[in-house]
């Protein structure tokens, strides 16, 4: 953010405040993160650039996910996904299914159901997290793969079926030989520690 200005890479600095809202939102720094995101992307598209998009657009559904405003959330994803077919940057893709998932159950669980989750939004978010391991395990995205596999394991825990969910995180899991020190991989463990 201090050297793109100096050497007039105005598309890098957008890029860069992009992040920096999203790392500040995600660490809990910043009171209005989703604002700050929203300006920079308008920032870098001001640029011309278009092949971050569905990667800024994602980001900012994260950090409407992450303070509770759903359907801001799934309206950005919804211009996340309309931004990768528009440019055929997929890299992104199982991130956004697995989102999909979370956020049809963080609506279900905000519609007047208190804690628990129907059983259509618990069935669509299943779809959503087995295509998000599906995609990510084409792509050779083993993170990603994690990741949707550490959200569906909590579905099914929910539902009482701990063995299906202890066997498809198991599975990912015991293909990392490295990193275990990484968020997702500590969390991977403690869902698999807490289904025996």
């Amino acid at each position: 953010m201090r050297i793109a200005p100096e050497q007039g890479f105005q598309f890098l600095l957008a890029d860069s405040r992009v992040l920096h809202a999203w790392i500040m939102t995600a660490q809990g720094l910043e009171a209005d993160g989703a604002q700050q995101v929203h300006a920079a992307i308008a920032a870098y598209e001001a640029t011309g650039a278009v092949m971050s998009g569905p990667a800024h657009r994602l980001l900012l559904a994260m950090v409407y996910g992450k303070v509770g405003r759903t359907d801001e959330a799934l309206g950005a994803l919804t211009a996340a996904r309309a931004a990768m077919n528009a440019t055929g940057e997929r890299t992104y893709e199982a991130e956004m299914q697995r989102l999909q998932g979370e956020l049809t159950l963080d609506t279900s669980r905000s519609s007047g159901r208190a804690r628990r989750v129907g059983k259509d939004a618990a069935a669509q978010a299943e779809k959503c997290f087995r295509r998000a391991i599906e995609v990510a395990h084409r792509q050779r995205a083993k993170s990603l793969e994690l990741r949707a596999a550490v959200s569906l394991s909590r579905l099914l825990q929910q539902q009482g079926k701990r063995q299906p969910a202890r066997d498809v995180l198991a599975d990912i899991y015991s293909r990392f030989t490295e990193g275990f020190e990484t968020a997702d991989l500590r969390d991977a463990q403690t869902l698999l520690a807490e289904l025996g």
